[in-house]
């Protein structure tokens, strides 16, 4: 059984600003209280289909929420996002991406150029500090391969065109992909955070701008910790890591880093054109 987006709702409540006024007072429980009930409902009932083996699940979403926090029942989840030997398989390497260009019957020098430009624009995710390659975002990747394939079949460019002028024209006309963008939910999540304008400010503060995180990225987040968000800086900082907006910072042999990076231009952009002082 696939369950997807299975976090949708905290999303949906961490992007009302009433309710973030209100976790930030931790005796107020009674609007976690309810998602509490609805999710230890829903799982208890999956936890029983389990244990008599009638279902399997796989479940994903955005925010990793500790789903034997609702019901000691469904403890039997394993949160594979943290585990070192799971991290390539959540992009596309760039070995992936020319194989990709491969079908389109492109010279060497278009895919090189194609190459140089996605690589600042798709490239740069680390699922995990000891991560050794970066990986390219496969949505935005599986996009620009589409859309350079519509290009080329109904607008190619003008064979009058200079290579390069030709190549820039064609990477001008692939749009940008709205569906690999965080949910509205999830930005308005982060926007109504009072610690998310000094946290992205930091992050835009140079090219080579590295947060501290601490222990390092949250694997699960407890429903009964969310008022953490709007009190701890840390948490959060894991918040926007799940949305892709900042990444890992890779680790060197010599010492394993504990801290995170914008990963690319598409992720710069985002960051620097949403307004965050909400």
């Amino acid at each position: 059984m696939p369950i997807d987006e299975y976090d949708v709702s905290i999303n949906k409540a961490l992007g009302n600003s009433s309710f973030v006024a209100a976790l930030q007072v931790p005796e107020n429980r009674n609007p976690l209280q309810l998602m509490e009930n609805m999710y230890a409902e829903f799982f208890s009932k999956l936890k029983t289909a389990y244990d008599e083996n009638v279902a399997r699940c796989f479940i994903t979403g955005v925010t990793p929420l500790a789903l034997n926090e609702f019901t000691s029942g469904f403890n039997i989840a394993t949160h594979i996002m943290g585990v070192l030997e799971f991290a390539p398989l959540y992009g596309f390497t760039e070995p992936d991406v020319k194989n990709g260009l491969t079908r389109p019957k492109l010279s060497e020098t278009v895919v090189t150029r194609i190459i140089e430009s996605w690589r600042r624009d798709h490239n740069g995710y680390y699922f995990d500090p000891r991560q050794k390659v970066a990986l390219y975002n496969p949505m935005r990747v599986l996009h620009g391969l589409c859309q350079l394939e519509q290009v080329l079949q109904v607008d190619p460019p003008s064979s009058t065109l200079q290579p390069e002028e030709a190549i820039d024209q064609l990477l001008s006309r692939i749009p940008d992909d709205n569906n690999s963008m965080p949910s509205e939910t999830t930005l308005r999540a982060i926007a109504y955070n009072p610690n998310a304008s000094l946290v992205i400010a930091d992050a835009l503060s140079s090219d080579t701008a590295e947060l501290d995180c601490g222990g390092g990225v949250k694997g699960q987040f407890r429903l009964s910790h969310m008022n953490e968000l709007a009190t701890d800086r840390k948490p959060l900082l894991s918040f926007i890591f799940y949305t892709g907006a900042l990444t890992h910072v890779p680790s060197t042999a010599v010492r394993l880093k504990r801290a995170l990076r914008i990963p690319n231009n598409v992720a710069l952009a985002w960051s620097s054109r949403r307004n965050w002082s909400k």
